[in-house]
């Protein structure tokens, strides 16, 4: 709704599996495709798995090919000429962290450290990915060290004019509403995210409340409730569809003034697509 501002930190959290990392993958492949570097760390995957991923969510209509694993289960995976073409006009726009494994070196300073250097260099979106991995092994000081993280990032954020989203879980056994660790997390950061899977019944309430076609509510399968903004912007819900080729979520737009973008993006191959009355 309001762009990634520079000089804030974005917060996107929700329950493990439920598609968090899925949609900032596609934020960032949405800044290489208009020519912006990011650089990113997802702390449970390998470069070359989340490389992977990448070329498959940039992937154009009818460039993911099907295939069979071991156990029988349908995959799906880009083909040889659209991995080329990610190689060619994307991949630059690209990199990835790995965690140093000399246990000597603290994890968090040396990730400051490669932030700071590609912030010199013109870099502009920085993604984590995620809070609860970075500070898993400061044990007692958890808390502390998570308060310590947000204000580097912002001050990070701030001082090199950059965009930095964050991955957090949200408390266990306190439903999606609570973040993990301190509350200072929430407080802190500009734009508060909140990922929520939903299906059937519980996608058409949430529908009902909002103006998007009730014509559209069985495509939902999460919402990402935009729960705060600041500098400007509005706090509107998105809507999401599961696409299982691309492995990615497709935003339906349903907002009058964001019906022409979706429509853009949607004729680009990007993650949108404007709400109709009637799905085709």
């Amino acid at each position: 709704d309001s762009g990634l501002k520079m000089g804030n930190v974005t917060l996107v959290t929700g329950f493990r599996g439920n598609g968090k990392s899925t949609l900032v993958r596609q934020v960032l492949a949405a800044v290489a495709m208009q020519e912006v570097n990011s650089f990113c760390w997802f702390g449970e995957g390998s470069m070359e798995e989340e490389k992977s991923r990448f070329v498959r969510a940039c992937a154009r209509e009818g460039k993911v090919m099907p295939y069979q694993n071991r156990a029988g289960r349908t995959l799906f995976r880009p083909d040889s000429e659209m991995e080329a073409d990610f190689n060619r006009n994307l991949a630059e726009y690209f990199t990835f962290y790995k965690m140093p494994n000399d246990p000597n070196v603290d994890a968090f300073d040396d990730l400051m450290s490669k932030m700071r250097h590609y912030a010199k260099l013109g870099y502009k979106v920085f993604s984590l990915d995620n809070l609860m991995v970075l500070t898993a092994g400061y044990g007692s000081n958890e808390l502390s060290m998570q308060k310590k993280i947000i204000a580097d990032l912002k001050e990070f954020a701030l001082e090199y004019s950059v965009h930095v989203i964050l991955i957090a879980h949200p408390k266990k056994g306190e439903g999606h509403q609570s973040v993990s660790g301190s509350g200072n997390i929430e407080n802190t950061v500009d734009t508060l995210l909140r990922y929520v899977r939903v299906s059937g019944d519980a996608a058409a309430k949430v529908a009902e409340s909002s103006d998007i076609p009730g014509a559209e509510s069985r495509n939902i399968t999460a919402v990402v409730l935009n729960e705060k903004v600041r500098n400007e912007g509005e706090c509107n819900p998105m809507f999401l569809e599961w696409d299982s080729e691309r492995g990615v979520c497709r935003d339906i737009a349903y907002i009058d003034n964001l019906l022409p973008v979706a429509e853009d993006y949607a004729n680009k191959g990007w993650f949108s697509r404007p709400a109709k009355e009637v799905y085709l």
